[in-house]
């Protein structure tokens, strides 16, 4: 028993001392590394500057195919709603089931 409390008291140490072990400092990179990271980054910014311009000219583009969209389709006042469009409208103010305003009713009793 004692052995065995022993051994695990052991690997516990021995453990606990790799978790906490500092690994070895990286090697320096050399100029030609260096060199190689710096054009993937200009390569990486380039692209990104690419897209975000080809964005903002389809951006471009629609605002101004739409700024002149023709509105005479839109639904004029004096329309008549179809039953369809009865039944799910919001109810008007003063009509039933109108909750927009948190005053009491005229016909509950006071409690």
């Amino acid at each position: 028993m004692r052995t065995v409390t022993m051994l695990s008291i052991g690997l516990l140490m021995g453990a606990s001392a790799a978790a906490y072990a500092k690994l070895p400092a990286s090697a320096p990179k050399s100029e030609a590394e260096k060199a190689v990271e710096a054009q993937k980054a200009a390569a990486a910014k380039a692209k990104d500057a690419g897209l975000l311009n080809k964005a903002q000219e389809r951006a471009a583009a629609n605002y101004k195919k739409n700024r002149g969209a023709d509105h005479s389709h839109a639904i004029s006042p004096q329309h008549e709603p179809t039953k369809k469009e009865d039944a799910t409208a919001m109810p008007m103010p003063g009509q039933a089931n109108d909750h927009s305003s948190p005053a009491r009713q005229s016909g509950e009793s006071g409690r």
